[in-house]
Formats: C-alpha cells, sequence, structure tokens
C-alpha cells in the first residue's frame, strides 16, 4: 500500500463500534421500572403470607388475625391495581386515539369520583347488593356487595381517575408522529397497541402504584363494604376505636406509613423525569371501528356508565325510592334540617377553617420549593404528602387521649375543654393533611411560569416581594383558585383523618354517613353523600370559573406526578 493510501485509510472516518444491548444513559431502563414495581408487589404478597402462616399456630397451621389482615389487604391491593391499570390504559387509549359519540362526557364521568365523597361507589353497592338491596330483595340474590369482591370494585372505580389521568399524560406525551409513520408503512393496530404498551411502561408502574397506595390507605370503603373481611386500616380504626389498644393502633399505623412513603419514593424515582416530546404535533383521531378500537372504546364507557349509575343509584336512595314503602324525603330532610344538620354545619365549618389555613400556608411553602433553594422544605413536604391521613388522624388520636384528661382537671369548671381540643385537632389534622398538596401543586404551576418577566423586573431593580405580588401571585389566580375549591373539597369529605375525632359533641357528616351505612341506614346514608356531593360540585364550580379541564395535548406540560399524587390522600 502506498503512503497516500495509506494515510486516506487512517483519515477515513471509523464506524463507531456497536454495543450490544440499549446505551447507558441517566435514567433506568423502562424494563427495570416494570420489573421493579412487579417485584415490589409480588415481594410484598409472599412476605406478608409468609409473615401470615408463620405467626399461626404450627401445629394447625392456621394463619394468626393480624397474617389475615395483611394477606387480605395485599390481596385487595394487589387486584384492584391489576383491573384499573389495565381499564385506565384502555379508556385513555380511547380519548386519545379515537372519536366517538360521547367523548366528552364519558371523560368527565371517567374523572366524576374525583369529586364525590369516598364511599359514594360502595354505597350504590350497598343499595343494591347488600343485605337489603334492590337485586336481593327482587331477585332472591345472596349480598354480593361484601367482601373482596365488593372492595375490588369500589376501590377500582374509586381510584380509576388517578390510574386515567397518569396514563393519558403518559399516551400524550408521545411522539404521535412514530406512530403515524408506522401506520403508513402498514403497522397493524395490534402492533401499534404493543408498541404503546412498551412506551408506557414506566407510566403503567406509576399507576398501579397510585392505586395500591389509594387503596391500602382508604378507610371508607372497608367501614362499608367490609365486613368480615378485615384490612389493615379498618384493622387500625376497631384497634383505636373499639378495643382502646394503643400498641396495635401505633403498629398499623407505621405499617401503612412505610408501606405508601417506599411507593412514594418508587413513584417519585420513576415518574419524576421529563421525557421530550414533539412540541405542537397532536395526535390524529380516527373513528373507531374494529374490534380493537371498539374494544377500548367499550371499556371508556362501561366505567363512565358504572360511576353515572353509582350515582343516579345513590340519588334515588336519597329521596328513598329504593326503599319498600317508596319515595319520601325524609332522609333529606334530616341532613338539611333535621337531627343531622348539626354535623353538616360543623363540616363545612371545618372545611372553611382547614382552608383557610392550608391555602396560604401551601402558597408560601409552594412557592420557596419552585425556586430550588429550599430542598429541607420540599423534602418535608413530600414526606408530609406521603404520610396517609388516617396516621395522621392516629396520631392526633393519641395526643387528644393522652392530654384530655389533665386539661380537664387542670381547666376550671364549666370550660368544655375537650371539646375545643378535639376542634383544635380537627383543623390541625385536616390542614396537615391538605397543605402538602397544595403546595405541590403551587410549586408545579410556579416553575411553568415563564422566567424572563420576573428576571427583568429584578435586574431593572424590583422588589422580591413586589414581583410576587404584582407578577407570580396574578399569573397563580386560576390555579389559587382551582385550588381553593379542591382544598375545601379535599377537607369536607375527609374520613380517614377525622374518623378518630369525631363525637357526639363534635360531629362529622363523613363519619356520620359512615355509620348510618354501618347500621343498615342507606337511604340516610346515600342522603348525606348527595348533600355533601352537591355542596363540593357547587365549590369547585365556582373556584373554577366553570372552565373545563382537558387532557394535556402534545408538547405541553401536564401536571407532574406530585400533582397527581396529591390526591390520594384526601380521603
Amino acid at each position: 500500500m502506498t503512503p497516500t493510501a495509506r494515510r486516506a485509510t487512517l483519515d477515513r472516518p471509523r464506524r463507531p463500534r456497536r454495543r450490544l444491548g440499549r446505551p447507558r444513559t441517566g435514567t433506568p431502563r423502562p424494563s427495570l421500572h416494570v420489573a421493579g414495581a412487579v417485584l415490589l408487589l409480588l415481594g410484598a404478597g409472599l412476605a406478608l403470607s409468609a409473615g401470615a402462616a408463620g405467626a399461626g399456630d404450627a401445629a394447625s397451621f392456621t394463619p394468626s388475625p393480624g397474617g389475615v389482615v395483611l394477606r387480605n389487604t395485599t390481596v385487595v391491593a394487589a387486584t384492584t391495581a391489576v383491573v384499573t391499570t389495565l381499564g385506565a390504559w384502555a379508556a385513555a387509549h380511547a380519548r386519545v386515539h379515537h372519536t366517538y359519540r360521547g367523548r366528552g362526557l364519558a371523560h368527565a364521568l371517567c374523572l366524576a369520583p374525583l369529586l364525590l365523597p369516598p364511599p359514594t361507589i360502595a354505597l350504590a353497592l350497598l343499595a343494591l347488593a347488600g343485605r337489603n338491596g334492590l337485586l336481593t330483595r327482587h331477585l332472591g340474590l345472596a349480598p354480593l356487595a361484601y367482601g373482596a369482591p365488593g372492595l375490588v370494585v369500589a376501590a377500582a372505580l374509586s381510584a380509576f381517575p388517578y390510574a386515567y389521568l397518569v396514563l393519558l399524560h403518559g399516551i400524550s406525551r408521545q411522539d404521535p408522529r412514530v406512530f403515524e409513520a408506522a401506520a403508513d408503512l402498514g403497522a397493524g393496530r395490534g402492533v401499534l397497541a404493543c408498541r404503546e404498551l412498551e412506551a408506557l411502561r414506566p407510566p403503567l408502574a406509576v399507576a398501579a402504584l397510585l392505586v395500591v397506595a389509594h387503596t391500602i390507605a382508604d378507610l371508607a370503603d372497608p367501614l362499608v363494604l367490609g365486613g368480615g373481611y378485615v384490612v389493615v386500616a379498618t384493622r387500625l380504626f376497631e384497634a383505636a376505636t373499639a378495643e382502646n389498644d394503643l400498641t396495635e393502633a401505633v403498629t398499623h399505623g407505621v405499617s401503612l406509613t412505610l408501606a405508601c412513603i417506599l411507593v412514594a419514593l418508587v413513584v417519585r424515582h420513576i415518574g419524576g423525569r421529563s421525557h421530550p416530546v414533539a412540541a405542537g404535533t397532536p395526535w390524529r383521531r380516527t373513528v373507531a371501528r374494529g374490534p380493537g378500537a371498539l374494544a377500548v372504546v367499550a371499556v371508556q364507557g362501561t366505567v363512565a356508565a358504572a360511576v353515572a349509575s353509582a350515582g343516579i343509584v345513590v340519588l334515588l336512595g336519597a329521596v328513598g325510592a329504593l326503599d319498600p314503602g317508596g319515595p319520601t324525603f325524609d332522609a333529606l330532610r334530616a341532613v338539611t334540617t333535621g337531627p343531622f344538620r348539626v354535623a353538616l354545619a360543623d363540616t363545612v365549618l371545618a372545611a372553611l377553617l382547614a382552608t383557610a389555613l392550608a391555602l396560604p400556608l401551601g402558597v408560601l411553602v409552594g412557592g420557596r420549593i419552585a425556586t430550588g433553594r429550599a430542598p429541607l422544605a420540599a423534602g418535608v413536604t413530600a414526606a408530609m404528602q406521603a404520610v396517609p391521613p388516617l396516621v395522621y388522624g392516629l396520631v392526633a388520636w393519641v395526643v387528644l387521649t393522652s392530654t384530655a384528661g389533665p386539661l380537664v382537671h387542670a381547666a376550671p369548671p364549666g370550660v368544655a375543654v375537650g371539646e375545643a381540643q378535639t376542634w383544635l385537632l380537627l383543623v390541625a389534622v385536616l390542614t396537615t393533611a391538605s397543605f402538602p398538596a397544595t403546595a405541590a401543586t403551587v410549586a408545579d404551576a410556579s416553575r411553568r411560569l415563564p422566567r424572563a418577566p420576573a428576571q427583568a423586573a429584578l435586574t431593572l431593580g424590583a422588589d422580591a416581594a413586589d414581583v410576587r405580588r404584582d407578577l407570580v401571585l396574578p399569573a397563580l389566580r386560576p390555579v389559587l383558585g382551582a385550588e381553593l375549591g379542591t382544598t375545601f373539597a379535599r377537607s369536607a369529605t375527609a374520613l380517614s383523618p377525622v374518623a378518630l375525632l369525631s363525637t357526639t359533641r363534635t360531629p362529622l357528616l363523613p363519619v356520620d354517613l359512615v355509620t348510618a351505612a354501618e347500621n343498615g341506614r342507606v337511604s340516610e346514608a346515600c342522603a348525606m353523600a348527595t348533600v355533601l356531593g352537591l355542596l363540593v360540585a357547587v365549590v369547585v364550580m365556582v373556584s373554577s370559573g366553570g372552565r373545563r379541564t382537558e387532557g394535556p395535548a402534545a408538547g405541553e406540560d401536564a401536571p407532574g406526578v406530585a400533582g397527581l399524587q396529591s390526591r390520594w390522600w384526601g380521603r
């Protein structure tokens, strides 16, 4: 080889060496996300089952009561997560990719459980398939609403909006040009759906974990439909109220806290990164034709019909239309002007006080978090957001029971120290359970604001307080208005944080609702749920100004996982 040819060979650009597998990047592989989530669920189930078997009598192989409780919780949570995540993907796929009649109505009904009082779905199941339900009386069927099947149905419909929003965001963040090019090259709907599921593995894992956390922290549905099927939340409640067993209640509270914090850490790790999308590229929707398209549309329609049917059943139960005696408005009158009017007034007052405290505190902390110069505040807020509200109620109950006696003896005669302390703890618990969600929403919205106007004002010598007052707060006014209604709704319908604190002298409507359902007074429970639902709907509509909420378009920054995560714990 001549020197000229050798030089030309050396100067020729070399092809990069191909490495086996995926290239190493800063983000973990999506397959690891799914594997981690699945292993987490399976490991928890195996550990709890093994603990239940090991804690029982070795001679008879009978699990201990604590082991049965943990096993029941795992079964309900895992089953609900699988069913809800798959149904939410089908509904989100139908929403983004297809056009059909009633598309907007189905979307609104899929999100409706966010505004409903927690046990609304469970009340509908109780009114239809309970011991004195409509189907049980007229068809002679056995009560089907109790136990694991009823809990899974109620929890799946109640937690459906969270998984639906996560997957709707995940699908909308994908680049539609890739799928359109594949379709133009002849790829079938099945191939495109499989490719979409492969790309959605992190959002699917996040959605499943959110549903798991919502299910294990929920108290309303197990109290209404659990019966003899006891889960961790109801066992904690029974240990505190019926048995006054502080040790067992705290043990279950610690287990709930650790499980939810673990889920929150995994969710934050998986969903905390934003991925680039094709800005300004909308999805090209097609008319739903073919078995696959009709199937996903049918799933969304089924969920929407189930939620609408539950609302109608509860409304009919409120007016007594489901009772053997026929329609009557006695239950509604009992809530508005009868014996439950005090509980309604106390609920509204507690929600107003908690909103008045939580909203300014959330704005202050969220603004500090958005600057990025308050890592301690961000960490504490995230940790508080991960703790279930039932645990906050348990802490307040421990404080109340341990300090009520000494305070009563030390106070002058005739001073209602116990009632004042209960009110103080009620407002404190509702505020503590609500303000982390408000702070996360404000911080997420503040990061989306354009920085150029504020930086220009600061460069020209404006004071930071004036910039926040004149530029930042007016830009955040729509978010704050919507958060005002959300915070009130979260506080007014909260059951878990106040279930251990409500008494006959400080009655609250969500607690009386569950008590009426447990005692078989379904009409009264439906009337309370109807009044609460109407109150929350009016407040949310007024505070949001009637704006519609749509899913994120391609290229938009949809609410982060923190914003979606903030709505678990209000129940």
